[in-house]
């Protein structure tokens, strides 16, 4: 039972970051509509690397003789991450997920307004302390200074 409950607990932090993920992005991108800037999140995906050398020999021994079936390789896990990054398309594109080069469908509480605007207000609030020194000039349609 106790594995169970550590999958479980594992499945669910997963899942909350994924959905804090996407709140943050699309707080952010509400944030900077009048911006030069934009903010998307994202999902790679399982990607095939040295990461898991910490792992219980029996896990790495799973990960190197099944892993093929769900792991991506890092060109096709990187790959999301260089298509919304340089894409000329989404130039003005903010507060989408994308999951395999594409704007994709998160559950419906990716998308609640209200929670968003309120984890906005609690980030906020945790970091009114730590200001940039100056405001970068993506965040404002003024032209950068020398």
């Amino acid at each position: 039972m106790p594995r169970a409950t550590s999958r479980r607990r594992h499945f669910l932090q997963h899942t909350a970051a994924l959905h804090i993920l996407s709140f943050v992005a699309s707080a952010i991108a509400a944030q900077i509509s009048d911006t030069n800037a934009t903010a998307n999140s994202l999902l790679s995906g399982m990607i095939r690397t040295n990461l898991g050398k910490s792992l219980p020999a029996w896990q790495q021994w799973g990960a190197k003789y099944f892993g093929w079936m769900f792991f991506k390789t890092v060109e096709e896990g990187s790959a999301t991450s260089c298509y919304a990054a340089t894409n000329p398309d989404l130039v003005n594109v903010r507060g989408f997920y994308f999951a395999d080069c594409a704007v994709t469908e998160g559950r419906p509480c990716m998308t609640d307004d209200a929670m968003a605007a309120e984890l906005w207000r609690i980030s906020t609030e945790l970091t009114r302390d730590y200001p940039p020194a100056a405001t970068p000039s993506c965040f404002t349609n003024e032209p950068m200074s020398s």
